[in-house]
């Protein structure tokens, strides 16, 4: 008795591609105990972007295609989701590039005023940096930005404060900040408003 699964390796894309169309069209989601995801690492990157699409107009997403989308689709995929943000994009944030995470983050922003968390760990620095200066320049909160920043831009933050922002709670800053802002602020509040760095 042979198994599909065994003769993977060994077929062309052609034949991938209609075993494919076979699980897709399965009510199931799977043709003789084959399920797409075992076809993706065989299919090529043209079939795989194909089939991944295809679930999602049928409303469904298929997360294990992620590793295996070219960065090309993933972007396809972003803009997808910035047009109609009708589905999930938080287990494909690992393999967006980051351009791509910093589109999300900046269409989350807009939308919510906040940042999705889950975005956080991706976002380059230099994105967040200026979520967070726009956050700061209109009064809103960002202590859930704080672990995710980097010394430089904690010290504009600092700086910021000092020359005259006073919509910054510097209380949750200090357990992220480098020794020589926590000794700027405290001299600045000791010395007030006389203060010079």
């Amino acid at each position: 008795m042979f198994k599909i699964s065994s003769m993977l390796p060994f077929l062309e894309n052609e034949e991938l591609e209609a075993l494919a169309e076979k699980i897709i069209e399965s009510e199931k989601e799977e043709y003789k105990g084959i399920k797409i995801s075992s076809l993706l690492p065989f299919l090529e990157d043209d079939s795989v972007e194909k089939y991944f699409f295809k679930y999602l107009e049928k409303g469904i997403i298929q997360t294990s295609f992620a590793p295996f989308l070219s960065d090309e689709a993933l972007s396809k995929l972003v803009d997808k989701y910035i047009e109609d943000g009708s589905f999930n994009i938080s287990p494909f944030i690992p393999f967006l590039d980051d351009e791509d995470v910093a589109k999300i983050a900046i269409f989350k922003e807009s939308e919510t005023g906040k940042i999705d968390s889950s975005l956080l760990p991706f976002l380059e620095e230099e994105y967040l940096e200026k979520i967070v200066m726009k956050r700061i320049s209109e009064g809103k909160d960002i202590s859930d930005t704080l672990p995710f920043l980097s010394d430089e831009c904690l010290h504009k933050i600092v700086l910021e404060y000092i020359n005259g922002n006073k919509n910054i709670n510097v209380d949750k800053l200090y357990p992220f900040l480098e020794k020589e802002d926590v000794k700027l602020l405290f001299k600045y509040i000791l010395e007030g408003e006389s203060f010079e760095e």
